[in-house]
């Protein structure tokens, strides 16, 4: 980064640190995906089952579903990268 971008961040720490950071969540009040997905360090039948029942339980779900869930967390988690 030239210096002068890394100027204009570093002025800007002070503003970020009274304005935004008072805005933003506790990150043990925020949601994780691996929240609601099954959890891969259980015993191999465990979570292969639990991946069964999520399958089952969304196998009727239209692929437009999927495509806006895959758009939204790729831009999510993506977007400090542009």
């Amino acid at each position: 980064m030239p210096p002068e971008k890394k100027e204009i961040f570093k002025s800007l720490e002070g503003w970020a640190s009274e304005w935004v950071l008072p805005l933003l969540k506790p990150v043990e009040q925020c949601w994780q995906p691996q929240n609601f997905l099954p959890d891969p360090s259980l015993p191999h039948e465990e979570f292969s089952h639990q991946v069964k029942e999520l399958r089952e339980r969304t196998k009727e779900l239209p692929d437009e579903y999927f495509v806006v869930l895959v758009g939204d967390m790729v831009t999510e988690d993506a977007l400090p990268t542009y």
